[in-house]
């Protein structure tokens, strides 16, 4: 599969946001995209290479739901004595 490069829709932030330290929400943007940028040049690396991208291997479980996932998955794979 090709490793596609992410872009964060800046409507999905708060504008509303009270944001300490005169920090902005393009501030966040940018900071979020670098991210982005970050991991799509790690894919496309690890892809040259042959390997999986980071999002494809069970490395980093999105969330704490994924990572339950995970381990009842490990569970049922355990042999019982």
């Amino acid at each position: 599969m090709p490793v596609t490069r992410n872009k964060l829709d800046p409507a999905k932030l708060n504008p509303n946001a009270s944001l300490p330290f005169e920090l902005r929400l393009e501030d966040f943007r940018l900071a979020t995209q670098d991210v982005y940028d970050f991991f799509f040049d790690v894919n496309v690396s690890l892809v040259a290479k042959g390997l999986d991208r980071l999002g494809a291997c069970r490395a980093f479980p999105a969330t704490p739901s994924g990572r339950q996932l995970g381990q009842l998955r490990q569970f049922k794979q355990t042999p019982t004595a």
